[in-house]
């Protein structure tokens, strides 16, 4: 959770150009969640941030998954 005082998750799904993209949305919880499932099923993972201490934003697609 590193030094948040206040930890938070959101974890959605989108169709970005007929692929299923997954987000975990957070403020330092995400990443290990997100790097497990992505190994797991093998699938390609990218992140967004507005900037330090803003949170991050943890996008994935899965392979076989589709709209």
């Amino acid at each position: 959770m590193g030094n948040q005082p206040m930890p938070r998750i959101e974890i959605g799904i989108e169709s970005v150009e007929g692929d299923v993209v997954f987000f975990v949305r957070d403020n330092g919880l995400g990443l290990a969640l997100v790097k497990r499932i992505v190994e797991l099923y093998e699938g390609r993972i990218w992140l967004e941030s507005e900037g330090l201490g803003l949170g991050t934003c943890f996008r994935f697609t899965l392979p076989g998954v589709l709209t």
